[in-house]
């Protein structure tokens, strides 16, 4: 029988990535947690400079995070922000926030570009998944391509086509909430001019929702900020981190190869997430097989939520799930041997 594992990244495995700094690392750009988006490095706030909308809504976001409410954090912030777009509103903040997504595409492909070119944390678990398993699906929340560049070290491919993801034998690649070097095209949009002003003015004046094409339109792994493919103007393909996220940003054949390996598969490896993503826990609660599940994480207390918020949603992690936790937490998993401890017990 094949030996297969699912491993889940989060922010928190991208985040953990180089710890103590690698000689080319440049440190502006580590990449944030959901709730340093906003309020992070010199780097991310030249960036954002750039999206003056957005950089509006960051200023609304700073004061009702100051407010210190119950409950009331930055992905709740973005829902109710989202929800004005979603309905079609065309209020002030909807058209702020429809530039949230394109200074995410920037701040994480600048993060890709210009934090490590040595992700040691990836390039370790690619080699020892890859050689301890017969099969490795590799489900990421994560905008950024650092997980890519290790991948693509291995598996000698750009990532700058749909099939790149899933055609290999070994493992799948699948990026549910999008990715910065993925866009999908405006229905219907004439320009006259393809410059960032004409780009911006249209977007103030396309009705609400945003209609975009199905199809997914692919660069390679260091190309993003882009508003342009040839003529056609583009759109981010990614999902914008509100609470409760449940809008799958993926092609979907690669929807349809993840349930499938899901479907076969008794191993989870979980890295760096809280487990409040909705859509990732219907997937799993439609399509995983029961078995053996290990949460990685830095802290005990938050490990163990994150566990609960698994199990809370996914019965068939309720058997056999356990934690491990430290302060260097992914980087410690795989420095010290715990990863390959965990993957030898893999049946």
């Amino acid at each position: 029988m094949a030996k297969r594992l699912t491993i889940i990244l989060g922010a928190g495995a991208s985040y953990s990535v180089n710890p103590d700094g690698k000689a080319l690392d440049t440190p502006g750009y580590r990449p944030p947690l959901a709730h340093e988006i906003f309020r992070g490095s010199r780097e991310f706030r030249v960036i954002l400079n750039k999206y003056p909308l957005a950089e509006l809504l960051a200023s609304d976001i700073d004061r009702r995070i100051k407010q210190n409410r119950q409950g009331v954090g930055l992905e709740q912030i973005l829902r109710s922000y989202e929800q004005e777009v979603t309905a079609g509103r065309d209020s002030h903040i909807a058209r702020q926030f429809l530039q949230i997504p394109l200074y995410l595409n920037e701040l994480f492909g600048e993060i890709t570009t210009h934090f490590t070119k040595q992700p040691d944390e990836y390039n370790n678990l690619v080699n020892i998944a890859l050689g301890h398993l017969d099969e490795v699906l590799f489900l990421t929340l994560n905008y950024d391509n650092l997980f890519e560049i290790a991948l693509s070290r291995i598996s000698s491919v750009d990532f700058s086509a749909e099939h790149h993801y899933t055609h290999d034998d070994k493992w799948k690649l699948v990026k549910l909430h999008g990715s910065v070097n993925w866009y999908r095209q405006f229905s219907g949009y004439q320009i006259t001019e393809a410059s960032d002003k004409e780009y911006f003015a249209q977007l103030q004046r396309t009705p609400l929702p945003l209609q975009l094409d199905d199809r997914f339109i692919l660069t390679s792994l260091h190309e993003h900020a882009r508003k342009y493919i040839g003529n056609a103007p583009v759109y981010p393909a990614l999902t914008v981190p509100v609470d409760g996220k449940y809008q799958l940003n993926s092609p979907p054949e690669h929807i349809q190869s993840a349930t499938d390996f899901l479907s076969g598969c008794e191993n989870y490896l979980i890295i760096g997430t809280s487990g409040r993503d909705r859509d990732l826990l219907d997937l799993l609660q439609q399509h995983a097989r029961q078995g053996k599940v290990l949460v990685v994480g830095r802290e005990q207390e938050n490990a163990e939520r994150t566990k609960r918020n698994f199990q809370e949603v996914v019965p068939q992690f309720r058997s056999d799930m356990s934690v491990y936790s430290h302060p260097r937490g992914f980087s410690e998993f795989v420095d010290s041997g715990a990863l390959d401890e965990f993957l030898h017990k893999i049946a």
